[in-house]
């Protein structure tokens, strides 16, 4: 009786020992299963890290063209007033030699 109970345990055991080995197995699938999702989401994180990085340097690009478009009109505006202040200066002395032309009849 000791006996058969031994061989009992035996196969208990091996019976525990064969399902620990088949959880370790599957665990370890799991393991791997999950290490290549990370890996596959480190490489998307990085893709998106690139990405952000190469819009943050158009932006500063763009940034740097308004800047000097910025510039560029506020030069054309001083060239505006410059010249609008010399077409004042001409349209007063041509005023001086003619008269303003107030009061003139036109024929259309």
């Amino acid at each position: 009786m000791a006996e058969r109970k031994s061989r009992d345990q035996a196969k208990e055991l091996a019976a525990s020992q064969a399902k620990f080995v088949e959880t370790i197995k599957l665990l370890i699938e799991g393991m791997e299963i999950l290490g290549d999702k990370v890996g596959d989401w480190d490489k998307y994180m990085r893709t998106v890290n690139e990405t952000m990085h190469e819009y943050s340097d158009l932006a500063k690009e763009l940034l740097d063209t308004h800047r000097a478009m910025l510039t560029a009109f506020a030069e054309i505006q001083v060239a505006i007033n410059q010249n609008t202040d010399r077409l004042d200066t001409v349209i007063v002395k041509f005023e001086s030699y003619f008269g303003s032309g107030e009061n003139l009849e036109y024929d259309n």
